[in-house]
């Protein structure tokens, strides 16, 4: 089972979920500009679709939410949730 979002830019997108949240990547293909990550193999996993347009927010549709126990957070996330939260 998969999520699938649209992203504007895959690289950027990439970097936030695996690289400050800590999603691993289990399968990426350049050619049809996707990636698929997820915490385990035996979760649902997101998949990043590359898309040629910006993301209009106003015309999107749908809401998910992750919800991750403070203890369990990657410490990366909470360097950055400080970060933004003193700003």
């Amino acid at each position: 089972e998969k999520v699938t979002f649209a992203s504007s830019n895959l690289q950027k997108s990439i970097d936030y979920w695996n690289g400050l949240l800590g999603l691993q990547i289990f399968a990426k293909d350049m050619e049809k500009r996707n990636v698929l990550l997820g915490f385990n193999s035996n979760e649902t996993k997101l998949e990043l679709q590359e898309i040629d347009e910006p993301i209009n927010s106003a015309k999107a549709y749908g809401r998910i939410a992750f919800s991750c126990p403070h203890d369990q957070q990657p410490t990366k996330l909470k360097k950055q949730m400080r970060l933004f939260l003193h700003h």
